[in-house]
């Protein structure tokens, strides 16, 4: 897949989170059980630098009137007991609907985080 439609697709999962509960992503681990530290780096500077392009792909996708999305970087130990660093994003619920701009730019998308998938709305419901 192409970067943005990756970016795209964080970006829902991200507004998924915001158009229900809020929740936490924490990128570092991997998706597939049994569940892994990894980390993302571990020099600070491009840690640093992925927080910063985590919330430009953010800004870019969605348009909110507030924030909502909170960033940490963490040192989790691995399976080793070796320290790795994650980035935490906390998403938390928003009052109006977060919708998502399409990757041409013409349309917004809706998803609201239902278990373990994204389902899509309409604005406002």
């Amino acid at each position: 897949p192409s970067k943005r439609y990756v970016e795209n697709k964080f970006s829902q999962l991200v507004a998924g989170f915001a158009n229900s509960e809020g929740g936490v992503i924490i990128v570092g681990v991997t998706d597939i059980f049994p569940r892994q530290v990894v980390g993302i780096g571990t020099d600070l500077t491009t840690v640093e630098r992925n927080m910063q392009y985590t919330k430009e792909v953010i800004n870019e996708y969605i348009k909110y009137d507030s924030e909502f999305v909170h960033l940490q970087q963490v040192s989790v130990p691995d399976t080793n007991s070796d320290l790795q660093l994650c980035l935490v994003i906390a998403v938390r619920q928003t009052y109006q609907s977060v919708g998502v701009k399409s990757i041409d730019g013409k349309s917004y998308s809706y998803p609201v985080r239902e278990e373990t998938g994204l389902t899509w709305e309409e604005p406002g419901s």
